[in-house]
């Protein structure tokens, strides 16, 4: 039973794939070997070595792919400085959470500006969605894992795999790394970079609905 499972899972994980020169994955090893050696000493996302590491490998691999990967849809006129204005505005624990994280705490900038990338072409392609997001109390993570909009978000995620904003450093493969398995991302055992999806989501819905 385990084999046929297996086998059954193959095509779609194949689906899922990149093709990668061997140098390109070398480096990318290389530059997360820290992380990838050492286990971190407490949660994911508290552990500054482990997210410096695997940003800068993120880095190194999409400079090598940036020329093959499909370019993004344009999202909004929304970028992420006038996002931080509508964070400073709103002044509640979870905005001022998401000023911090952008400015460097746990070195988790480069997950704010994933999330908030990816949840600016959410909404813009699920409008339908943005009055319920933004009801959300403004001291309140979205809990999207319980909602009906997550099936959405998992296949958009996974429609837009490979696309890359190269104006803005944005690449969906970047932010499905960032996100646990059932937010529709790679991470396997939680976390990562969950919470800050959810203080992220919303937030950005209330901008957009003005």
């Amino acid at each position: 039973m385990k084999q046929l499972f297996f086998l059954s899972f193959i095509p779609k994980l194949r689906s899922r794939l990149t093709p990668l020169e061997a140098g390109v994955f070398v480096d990318y090893i290389d530059v997360a070997a820290d992380a990838v050696s050492n286990s971190p000493e407490g949660p994911a996302e508290e552990d500054e070595e482990m997210n410096a590491a695997i940003d800068l490998a993120e880095e190194t691999l999409r400079k090598s792919l940036i020329h093959t990967a499909p370019e993004a849809s344009k999202v909004p006129s929304l970028d992420i400085a006038k996002f931080l204005d509508f964070c400073h505005l709103e002044s509640t624990d979870i905005s001022r959470e998401v000023i911090a994280l952008h400015e460097g705490k746990h070195n988790l900038q480069g997950r704010v500006k994933h999330c908030f990338y990816g949840s600016v072409q959410f909404l813009s392609e699920h409008k339908e969605f943005v009055s319920e997001i933004a009801a959300t109390p403004e001291d309140s993570l979205y809990d999207l894992v319980n909602s009906s909009v997550c099936t959405y978000w998992r296949d958009f995620l996974r429609e837009h795999a490979n696309e890359i904003d190269k104006d803005r450093g944005f690449w969906f493969r970047t932010l499905r790394i960032y996100l646990p398995l059932n937010l529709g991302g790679t991470l396997i055992g939680g976390g990562g970079a969950s919470s800050t999806l959810k203080r992220v989501f919303p937030v950005v819905a209330r901008m957009i609905r003005g």
